[in-house]
């Protein structure tokens, strides 16, 4: 955009103030220094004006304002010159030899001590020398500022320094392709135009843009010493151009910047556009992620909830079994005590058993002898018959007290056969508990198994509820993270926003300076974009005659006519 409208505004000027012979000047001189002559970079034609009427005059200048001053009489006064005549008038003594003088922008005459290098500004009026700083170049022959203003000097020999002005110290050393240079003349276009100090000498010039020499030609008849360039408009709207140049060419690299800027910024608003959906995708994810894990965590707590309450209800029906396992080994002990008393009642009543069965078995073996007895006796029969009735009395005793003795002994058996099944149910009772006892230690240790997995299960559950809870945490973060990542992305396209809005800004000043050259007050650039608008201003500056582009140029910050 910079480089059209430059394009478009130098148009402008170079139809006011520059023609086909825009690249030559014309310089001043002294001539064998004692007359005042003047030649045409172009053609080199040289013209005597005339006689300044002192001798050793080796040093000429002009002012911004016309008037060409020089040193006479070896560089001890300063004087000023007709240059229409060549005649000088002498203005004020110089306490130096002075035969390099040069005049700034401003006005300011600063001159060069010819024995001591020495930098000095000069009242024009009074001739007062006034002590700046040490160049270090003995017997300076000429000096002149250039467009920027530069203070340039020659060492008679072939260097050409940039000084600083303020203390004259050396910026800048260039050695010269000749040697024995003693005129110097800077234009408003920058270019240095130099001489040898010999009759018929070749005129070179020196760009202080390209920093490019070229060696011009020969100016013929002449002896030059010291140099200067009339000041005019058209030197000064070419450092106006110059100027006007310079800046441009930071506010192209400024808009070019800001352009380059507008375009990262614009990828960097995109990138950032996707990573802010993304992360707002990543943010719903995450959020949907946390109450997901917020409902397993709300589920694993009612889980742990039901684990506890089950295994409370272990550790209850535990303890309920544990009690009933005391009973029953009680009740065991009791029936183990129980069966003890009715061993012992049995072991008795087996040895009143057996000593019964001793008595009958020897009842038995009375009888058995008795019966033996009656046999042999029974042949005494007769004879005992009066014994046979105490005999068979007694023997019906003996059978009575045998069959009594026999239901003693059967009643004996009954109550060994009750006290027996008594024993078998005793110990069917303690076999029976004996099993329910190994149940219920089954039980107790089936239960304690799952007391100890509901005890790992519901550890399990904490670990995975603690894992949630930094999960939880890292989402937390996360999404924090993200959310100060959109702050900065959206601090960026307020960025891009203000830079974006600086540039509108800029295009519609141009355009009001624009409008106010053409008398239209209400001018708009058309198009929608800063590329578009950018376009159609610069279309609507090569359309303007050059008047209105002279107005445009001042209405910009031009100040010359």
């Amino acid at each position: 955009m910079i480089a059209t409208i430059r394009r478009a505004l130098f148009g402008a000027c170079a139809l006011l103030v520059l023609s086909a012979s825009v690249s030559a000047a014309t310089v001043y001189s002294t001539n064998g220094g004692s007359s005042l002559m003047k030649f045409d970079t172009g053609t080199r034609v040289a013209t005597v004006i005339g006689n300044f009427g002192y001798s050793n005059v080796w040093a000429v200048e002009f002012n911004r304002s016309g008037t060409l001053y020089a040193t006479v009489n070896w560089g001890t006064q300063l004087a000023t010159v007709n240059r229409q005549t060549g005649a000088a008038t002498v203005v004020a003594s110089l306490a130096q030899t002075i035969i390099s003088i040069a005049i700034d922008a401003n006005g300011t005459m600063y001159g060069i001590g010819y024995n001591n290098g020495t930098l000095y500004t000069i009242n024009p009026t009074t001739g007062a020398l006034t002590t700046l700083g040490q160049t270090g170049v003995s017997y300076s022959m000429d000096a002149s500022f250039d467009a920027n203003g530069n203070l340039w000097i020659l060492d008679g020999g072939s260097r050409l320094y940039r000084l600083n002005k303020a203390n004259g110290a050396i910026l800048e050393n260039i050695a010269l392709p000749v040697g024995g240079v003693m005129t110097l003349a800077i234009g408003g276009d920058n270019k240095a135009y130099f001489m040898p100090h010999n009759y018929s000498a070749p005129l070179w010039v020196y760009d202080l843009g390209t920093r490019q020499f070229t060696n011009l030609g020969i100016v013929a008849n002449v002896h030059p010493h010291g140099g200067t360039i009339e000041f005019d408009e058209c030197d000064a709207l070419r450092a106006e151009l110059a100027a006007v140049n310079a800046e441009l060419d930071a506010l192209e690299a400024n808009y070019l910047a800001l352009q380059t800027q507008y375009s990262t910024l614009q990828t960097s608003n995109t990138a950032t556009t996707a990573a802010l959906a993304a992360a707002n995708a990543r943010i719903a994810q995450l959020e949907a992620t946390i109450a997901q894990l917020q409902a397993q965590n709300g589920a694993l707590t009612s889980a742990n909830a039901d684990l506890a309450a089950q295994l409370d209800a272990s550790n209850t029906r535990a303890a309920a079994l544990e009690s009933q396992l005391a009973s029953a080994n009680a009740a065991l002990d009791a029936a183990r005590a129980e069966n003890a008393a009715l061993a012992a009642v049995n072991a008795s009543q087996l040895d009143a058993v057996a000593a019964l069965t001793a008595e009958r078995n020897a009842l038995a073996a009375d009888l058995a002898a008795a019966r033996s007895t009656i046999s042999g006796l029974e042949q005494q029969v007769a004879q005992l018959t009066g014994e046979n009735a105490g005999l068979t009395a007694s023997l019906a005793a003996a059978n009575t007290r045998i069959d009594a003795l026999t239901g003693e002994v059967a009643g004996l058996n009954a109550a060994n056969a009750s006290l027996t099944g008594q024993l078998g149910a005793a110990n069917a009772s303690i076999t029976s508990l004996t099993g329910e006892n190994a149940a219920l230690s089954s039980a107790l240790a089936a239960a304690q198994d799952a007391a100890a997995q509901l005890q790992a299960q519901l550890a399990a559950a904490q670990a995975a509820n603690a894992q949630l809870q930094s999960d939880l945490a890292t989402a937390n973060a996360t999404s924090a993270s993200l959310r100060t990542q959109l702050s900065a992305a959206q601090a960026q396209v307020a960025s891009l926003q203000a830079s974006s809005s600086s540039a509108q800004t800029s295009l519609l000043s141009i355009a009001s300076s624009l409008g106010a050259s053409v008398g239209d007050a209400s001018f708009k650039i058309p198009g929608t974009t800063i590329e578009q608008q950018t376009l159609n201003l610069a279309n609507a500056i090569n359309q303007l005659n050059p008047g209105q582009k002279l107005a445009l140029y001042k209405n910009l910050g031009g100040s010359k006519k």
